[in-house]
């Protein structure tokens, strides 16, 4: 449908969400979960984890490259809604800047990448994955 807003959503830690590329309903949230500790078999401590949600669903798509790529999607767009090639190779790159401001790279760095990174682009879908 739209594919005109933010789909990952990031925080000083990290992943906060991850949203539907089409719609913008969430599909994958950070979470807690408790770990045991590596040295202190005894003690569990609490690390962040992405949980999916029961919407979430990736949408298997190829790249011009011949590549592949699983789009964040939620159930209901899946099913309802056609793949905007266009809105959806966009949202891609951005999401892979987004990806790589957030680690850290200098802004040089990302523009060099990021010159590779958009001559792909979304040629059709290959198939619904849930």
């Amino acid at each position: 449908m739209s594919y005109d807003q933010e789909h990952v959503e990031f925080d000083d830690y990290g992943i906060v969400a991850i949203k539907c590329m089409c719609c913008g309903e969430p599909v994958v949230v950070r979470s807690y979960i408790e770990v045991p500790h590596r040295s202190l078999p005894d003690k569990v401590v609490q690390v962040m984890a992405l949980k999916k949600l029961p919407n979430q669903c990736e949408i298997k798509v190829q790249l011009s490259d011949g590549s592949v790529s699983f789009l964040p999607h939620c159930t209901n767009c899946r099913d309802t809604n056609t793949l905007d090639t266009t809105g959806a190779t966009t949202l891609m790159h951005r999401g892979w800047e987004m990806e790589l401001e957030h680690s850290g790279k200098d802004r040089n760095a990302i523009k060099e990448l990021m010159i590779n990174a958009k001559t792909k682009s979304i040629t059709g879908k290959a198939s619904a994955e849930v």
